[in-house]
C-alpha cells in the first residue's frame, strides 16, 4: 500500500516539475495569468506538513507546491487483483507576500497553472496508474505567516491504480474512456473466434458476463452439520447478457450488423429481399404480383405501407400468395420494401461478442462460444 502512494506522488512530482522553454512550465503558465514571482524547483516537494511546521524546521521559500497522497481506496473494481481502486492526491499551492493586495490573484494564477498541467497529463502514468482527469480546488483564508501573509489552495484529484500479485505484471486495465465498440459474428464451429469487420459493429448499450461454479444438489449425508465448502476444480458456467438497439439498415443487400444475434437465436441463415415493384395485374387480395422475378421463398417477409406479411406459397416467378392481405392493396408500380428474414432451425450456431476499447492498450475482451438461451425485443 505504501509503495502505491510513493508511486503516485512521484508521478505527480514529475508532472509539476516538467521543464518549459526557459523555466519550469508551471512558472511559464502562471506568468501568462499575470503572476509575480516564481516557484523554485526545491520548493516543489512531496510532503504533508503544515506551513508552521515547515517554517520552523526548514527555510521555507514561497510560492511552493506540496504534494501528498492522503487516501487509498481498494474497491476491487477488477477481480483477482491485489489492489484495484483509487489513490487520492492533494497538491497544496502555498502563496505568500508582504501585502494583502494581490494575494488572491497571485494564488489563483499558480493554482490555474497546476490545473493546466494536470489537464495536459491525462492518460497512462505507467506502473499500474492512470489519471482520467478531474479535480477539486479549495481556497483557504489568508492568515499571518510566511513573508507576512499566507494563503493556501488545495487541489485534490484521484488516480486509478491497478496492481497484480506479481510486481512485473503491473498494468492499468481499468478503462477510463467512453470509446467503446462492440462487434458480433457467427462462429463457423463452436468456440472458434471469427474475424470481424466494420460491418459487424453493433450499437450495443450494455454487456455483462459472469462465471459461476456449478453446485450440484447432493442428497447423501455427510455426517456433519458443518458445511466444508465446495471442492476446487469443479465445472463452471458462464452467462452473459447483451442489450443493443435495433436500427434501420441503409444497405438492403447485406444483413444488419446485429444479424448474428438473430441467427444464433433462430438458427437459419438470413433470407434477403431487396424490394420490388408491384404489378397491378397480378395483385389482388392476398396475392401480390411483381413486375420482375421476385426470388422469394415460402415464409419470407414482405413489407408495404408500414405492414409486414409473410409468403405462404410461391405461385410463380413473379407472383406470391401471402398469409394475410395487406391493409391497403399495393397499386401497380408501388414499391415493396426490403426485408431480412430469420427462420427457425433445429441447430443453433454459436456466436462471438467482441468488447473493444480505445486506446488499444486498454483491456480488450472477446466472449466466444456464446449460445443464445433467451431473446427478447422491447418496443420503443
Amino acid at each position: 500500500m505504501a509503495s502505491i502512494g510513493n508511486t503516485v506522488t512521484a508521478s505527480v512530482l514529475a508532472v509539476l516539475t516538467a521543464p518549459g522553454t526557459m523555466d519550469l512550465k508551471v512558472n511559464e503558465l502562471a506568468r501568462v495569468q499575470g503572476a509575480r514571482g516564481e516557484i523554485a524547483r526545491t520548493s516543489i516537494v512531496v510532503l504533508n506538513g503544515g506551513p508552521e511546521l515547515v517554517e520552523r524546521t526548514a527555510h521555507a521559500r514561497y510560492p511552493a507546491l506540496h504534494i501528498y497522497c492522503d487516501r487509498l481506496t481498494n474497491s476491487l473494481k477488477e477481480k483477482f487483483r491485489v489492489f484495484s481502486g483509487t489513490a487520492h492526491v492533494t497538491v497544496e499551492v502555498r502563496y505568500s507576500q508582504d501585502r494583502l493586495e494581490g494575494m488572491d490573484g497571485g494564488l489563483q494564477a499558480f493554482t490555474d497553472a497546476v490545473c493546466q498541467l494536470l489537464d495536459l497529463a491525462r492518460g497512462d502514468w505507467k506502473q499500474g496508474t492512470y489519471y482520467a482527469g478531474g479535480y477539486d480546488v479549495a481556497f483557504a483564508t489568508v492568515k499571518a505567516a510566511g513573508q507576512g501573509f499566507l494563503q493556501v489552495a488545495k487541489i485534490g484529484f484521484e488516480v486509478e491504480v491497478s496492481r497484480s500479485r506479481k510486481s512485473r505484471d503491473r498494468m492499468s486495465t481499468y478503462i477510463a474512456s467512453n470509446a467503446n465498440r462492440w462487434y458480433c459474428q457467427v462462429e463457423s464451429s463452436y468456440g472458434q473466434v471469427p474475424a470481424v469487420t466494420a460491418q459487424n459493429r453493433i450499437p450495443a448499450v450494455k454487456l455483462t458476463a459472469k462465471v459461476t461454479p456449478i453446485i450440484p444438489d447432493r442428497k447423501d449425508k455427510s455426517g456433519s452439520r458443518t458445511f466444508p465448502g465446495q471442492p476446487s476444480g469443479g465445472r463452471q458456467e458462464t452467462s452473459f447478457t447483451l442489450k443493443t438497439y435495433m436500427t434501420g439498415s441503409a444497405n438492403a443487400a447485406v444483413p444488419p450488423s446485429y444479424g448474428p444475434l438473430f441467427r444464433a437465436a433462430m438458427g437459419s441463415a438470413p433470407l434477403l429481399f431487396a424490394g420490388g415493384l408491384a404489378n397491378g395485374a397480378g395483385t389482388s387480395g392476398g396475392t401480390v404480383g411483381f413486375a420482375q422475378p421476385h426470388g422469394l421463398q415460402a415464409n419470407q417477409a414482405l413489407t408495404f405501407n408500414g405492414e409486414i406479411r409473410f409468403v405462404a406459397a410461391v405461385v410463380d416467378a413473379t407472383t406470391v400468395l401471402l398469409n394475410a392481405p395487406f391493409g391497403v392493396t399495393p397499386a401497380s408500380g408501388s414499391a415493396l420494401g426490403a426485408t431480412v428474414t430469420y427462420g427457425l432451425a433445429a441447430a443453433l450456431p454459436s456466436v462471438s461478442v467482441f468488447d473493444y476499447w480505445s486506446p488499444s492498450t486498454a483491456l480488450q475482451r472477446i466472449l466466444c462460444g456464446g449460445v443464445i438461451d433467451k431473446f427478447s425485443r422491447s418496443p420503443r
